[in-house]
């Protein structure tokens, strides 16, 4: 369909029964997201479809038994809506500031948090395993009454919490390569 709507996607996040999309602002307001979300909804094994204009975020839950990223594809093409998915930007490349010690340490925690998606079936990962655990350890240590200036895991949190901080892209340090995906 040469007049079909196109919507610009960039997947964030897919694991088993869990997809999260980024959506440009704009696509909150057009005719291409609401026509892909209908076709979504009448999915067998879709749990739901959750859109947040505030983050620009849809996330789709999904029965990965029953229904798989191809298939939320098709049913977007069947609808009509023609889908462009971005890539993922280049966070280290020369141009940005990216260091080799930085890349090493990224692919480490990258693997790590794929590895904890995978194995809690996309219920969790490192974003939420990190701060859980070293709040309930925050919780141990305050209920012993062991009270100290700044423990080792709040140290621990924040070294963690400035290094994902200072490896985000810079806005706008996107590729220009773009990848059509459609359904014959």
């Amino acid at each position: 369909m040469p007049d079909s709507p196109e919507l610009e996607v960039r997947v964030v996040h897919a694991s088993p029964g869990r997809l999260r999309l980024k959506v440009s602002p704009e696509a909150f307001q057009g005719e291409a997201l609401s026509r892909a979300e209908q076709a979504f909804t009448g999915l067998q094994g879709l749990h739901s479809v959750q859109k947040s204009p505030l983050t620009g975020n849809l996330l789709i839950l999904f029965d990965p038994k029953v229904l798989g990223p191809a298939d939320l594809l098709a049913a977007s093409a069947s609808s009509g809506v023609r889908l462009k998915v971005l890539p993922p930007p280049e966070r280290f490349s020369s141009n940005n500031g990216g260091t080799a010690i930085g890349q090493a340490i990224t692919g480490l925690v990258h693997g790590v948090d794929e590895w904890t998606s995978h194995h809690t079936g996309g219920v969790a990962d490192l974003r939420t395993v990190v701060p859980v655990t070293l709040g309930a350890v925050a919780l141990r240590e305050l209920l012993a009454g062991r009270l100290a200036p700044v423990p080792w895991y709040a140290l621990l949190w924040y070294a963690f919490e400035t290094f994902t901080k200072l490896q985000k892209p810079a806005e706008g340090a996107e590729s220009s390569k773009t990848r059509h995906v459609s359904q014959d």
